[in-house]
């Protein structure tokens, strides 16, 4: 200030909303206006406060930044926070500049100050924005946005992790050459890019290999964005259900054809003879008096025809009697009667609620089947428990086993099925097989309320 018409610059000095300061060779503060002394040193005079010794400014970095402009005769330019007594931080910027007396010697220093603390504040609050930003935007689906040439500006991390790539390897690439699809797919991707800039683009897809990606493009003035999600398991299973609900539409008209054929050729055959019996018993009764008696006799077989086909369907037994012993009914007349050794491990004491029942019988079911259609096995166990918190259904055989991961064409349809009604049940399959080392079905279901063990 030395040099400076005072009375000129007193009341600017004064009244300035930045910060003066100015002191001696030592650090003594000679000058400092109400602004800056508010914040560095509150009820204090100048003549008390010396840069050098300080706490606050000396934590600040201000007597460092001091010495420093003092002996390499230079500006400094810095910043810092300055502890208030409270909590509050106030941010300050600093300019010092050293001034020299009348024979050329550094006199002191001479700062100005201005507090940067809203401005600080805002920053920080904008950091925190764009870092919680960048979270968000980076554990959303694959994302990309493209210049207005059409080159891709900013990838978040999930594209990166989908396509295995690094950020330098995308940013300023084509995005359908860098996502490497084929000349058709890029040929689409381009127009509907350009499509974008006149109406929605949504619901599209591509493939990337043996991968397949649905996409939308959004617009953002001459750029646009592009959002991907991966179809492929999604595809892979709208196939599978598709190929299950054929496989589904083929076992129901092949049970409606073979329920047709056994009433048709078996219960049908029957009750026709029963009534040329009958017809012959009535036209003349001393003649064919023996007559009646047959007619009768075949009355009673093709009703238990019908039994066994209703029974089939869904055995009397599973109502009457129970789980257990239907079981045991099914396994001696589908099983044994064909010469297998069978080893049951049941609890007739188990109590299940319907739906429970009658999806282990229908699993049971599955099994059986799948044992007669291709295990050619001697020798079938199976055990059936009930812990306190889940029901365990379990089913060996020795036949020729098989590796399930492979048996989707030859058995897919049943094995499906098996898991489809233990999923239902909120349980889960275990299969445990090998070529010629037999087969083990395990079947875990939670147990309900109403699935009890008798006392």
């Amino acid at each position: 200030m030395r040099g400076l018409p005072e009375e000129r610059y007193r009341s600017l000095f004064e009244r300035a909303p930045l910060g003066f300061l100015v002191t001696d060779r030592n650090g003594n503060v000679t000058a400092i206006n109400a602004m800056l002394k508010s914040l560095l040193a509150p009820g204090r005079t100048a003549s008390k406060l010396n840069v050098l010794t300080n706490q606050r400014l000396k934590k600040a970095g201000i007597a460092e930044h001091f010495r420093y402009c003092m002996n390499r005769a230079e500006p400094v330019i810095s910043e810092c926070d300055l502890k208030t007594s409270g909590s509050y931080s106030v941010f300050i910027q600093y300019y010092l500049t050293p001034f020299r007396d009348d024979k050329r010697r550094i006199a002191g220093v001479q700062a100005v100050v201005i507090n940067a603390t809203a401005q600080k504040e805002a920053q920080r609050e904008f950091l925190n924005i764009y870092n919680y930003t960048n979270r968000l935007v980076a554990s959303l689906s694959p994302l990309l946005t493209l210049d207005a040439r059409g080159k891709i500006q900013f990838v978040n991390d999930s594209l990166l992790s989908t396509f295995k790539l690094r950020r330098e390897q995308a940013l300023g690439k084509d995005p359908a050459t860098l996502l490497k699809l084929s000349p058709l797919e890029k040929r689409l991707l381009r127009e509907n890019i350009k499509k974008s800039s006149a109406e929605d683009v949504s619901g599209r897809e591509f493939k990337s290999g043996n991968r397949i990606f649905g996409y939308s493009i959004f617009r953002f003035g001459e750029s646009c964005g592009i959002i991907l999600r991966e179809l492929t398991e999604t595809r892979r299973l709208e196939r599978k259900v598709a190929r299950l609900h054929s496989q589904l539409i083929h076992t129901q008209e092949s049970e409606r054809q073979k329920i047709a054929s056994e009433l048709h050729d078996g219960v049908g055959q029957t009750i026709l003879a029963a009534k040329i019996n009958l017809v012959a018993f009535q036209k003349d009764p001393a003649q064919f008096d023996d007559r009646f008696e047959a007619g009768l006799d075949l009355i009673d077989r093709a009703s238990q025809d019908l039994r066994d086909i209703y029974t089939n369907l869904y055995p009397s037994t599973l109502r009457d009697l129970g789980l257990a012993s239907t079981i045991r009914w099914y396994a001696r007349n589908v099983l044994e009667v064909r010469g297998m050794r069978v080893k049951l491990g049941l609890d007739t004491h188990l109590q299940f609620n319907s739906e429970t029942e009658i999806n282990l019988f229908r699993i049971v079911q599955e099994v059986f089947a799948n044992i007669l259609k291709h295990s050619r096995a001697t020798r079938v166990s199976l055990e059936l428990g009930h812990g306190e918190k889940s029901i365990t259904l379990s089913i060996k055989d020795n036949g020729a086993g098989f590796s399930p991961g492979q048996a989707q064409e030859s058995r897919g349809f049943g094995l499906e099925n098996i898991r489809r009604r233990s999923e239902d049940l909120g349980g889960s399959v275990k299969i445990e097989s090998k070529p010629g080392k037999g087969s083990h079905f395990r079947i875990e279901l939670p147990a309900k309320p109403q699935d009890t063990a008798r006392k």
